[in-house]
């Protein structure tokens, strides 16, 4: 094989599973490669357009759940290369009605307390300011959040990015801010 092949094929640094296994038991031991760790019925829910950038997942609610069975903890973490920097993208699939944005915010404050304490290892590769969101909230069924509702504002308040799939797209607006709509309104 030319040496400049075996240069270029050489393994990345994996900045994320470094930093679980730098985390104390039990999730130091819950990485997986790609999106193994999210449940089967949540997997599809996730894309992205080269594989190769997911570094790896942790089911957090899974590896916390004996540990902390009363807490409102996120579903997910997966790390993501976004051009030389990984990041840790923190996804939670949850229902996307207003009476839901409460538990969603509850558990996004459990996240960052995590974070800040037993989970600091992955506080580093999680960037709420950057090009690759930090906080993600999928919507696991049908989306009831208008927009001007009082739940809409405290979401849109949030570091919570939402990506409500099932006939939302994203659209940027001229002030830079993301506005979510219905298909058929965003044209």
């Amino acid at each position: 094989m030319n040496p400049k092949h075996r240069r270029r094929r050489q393994r990345r640094s994996n900045e994320f599973r470094k930093a679980i296994t730098a985390t104390p038991p039990p999730t130091c031991n819950a990485y997986l490669p790609g999106l193994q760790a999210l449940a089967a019925n949540h997997r599809h829910r996730v894309s992205c357009p080269n594989t190769r950038s997911l570094t790896g997942s942790i089911d957090l609610d899974a590896a916390l759940a004996a540990r902390e069975p009363n807490a409102s903890r996120w579903d997910y973490g997966i790390g993501y290369r976004h051009g030389q920097r990984e990041h840790a993208v923190w996804v939670e699939v949850h229902g996307a009605q207003t009476n839901k944005v409460g538990d969603v915010l509850k558990k996004l404050r459990w996240l960052k307390d995590w974070l800040e304490g037993p989970g600091e290892p992955l506080l580093g590769l999680t960037n709420d300011r950057g090009p690759v969101p930090a906080f993600v909230w999928i919507a696991s069924g049908q989306i009831r959040l208008p927009p001007t509702s009082r739940h809409a504002r405290q979401a849109a308040q949030s570091s919570v990015d939402r990506k409500m799939l099932h006939g939302i797209v994203e659209r940027q607006t001229g002030e830079g801010s993301t506005v979510y709509t219905n298909e058929a309104s965003a044209s």
